[in-house]
């Protein structure tokens, strides 16, 4: 039970940000260990290319060390890591969709049609669907309409599932 207005501490590498007492290595360690799959995922579902998604991770990681200026406890820890990434995610996502397309494997569903998609829908969708973000805190993080982000939704509800092929 918490006795003061002091916001309660949910992990290690809050507390590490909230302390300042720890050293970078420290941070490192913490933002490695505890989050370092979540930051891979996250880099894989915007970019959708694993080598990007590796090179993403170490960017976010190291940009994260640098950044700790940033994390505000009323906003949690996922909130600073996602400030943290966009910027590193925009770049190596431009970086991918200008040099070439990226190649559909119609084997998995719908992938043809999220791969379509520009890096912010994916983004949108991965934190809406995998992550359970609500819309309106979408919308605050990355900076969108959430009007634009209720018609995404619609447009990927109204995609027809890929591999249902009508013609015989």
């Amino acid at each position: 039970m918490i006795f003061n207005d002091q916001p309660e501490i949910s992990s290690d590498l809050e507390w590490i940000l909230l302390s300042g007492q720890a050293n970078r290595g420290m941070l490192l360690e913490t933002l490695v260990k505890d989050h370092g799959v979540q930051i891979y995922q996250l880099a894989f579902a915007v970019l959708n290319n694993k080598n990007q998604a590796e090179q993403s991770t170490i960017q976010i990681i190291l940009r994260a060390l640098n950044k700790t200026r940033l994390f505000n406890s009323e906003y949690g820890v996922k909130k600073w890591l996602l400030q943290v990434s966009l910027p590193i995610l925009r770049k190596n996502a431009k970086k991918l969709e200008s040099k070439s397309k990226i190649q559909a494997n119609v084997a998995e569903l719908n992938h043809v049609f999220l791969e379509s998609l520009d890096w912010k829908s994916r983004l949108v969708l991965f934190l809406l669907y995998f992550h359970n973000f609500e819309i309106d805190e979408i919308a605050a993080i990355i900076h969108v309409q959430i009007g634009w982000i209720d018609k995404l939704i619609k447009k990927v509800q109204n995609e027809p599932l890929l591999g249902s092929n009508t013609n015989s």
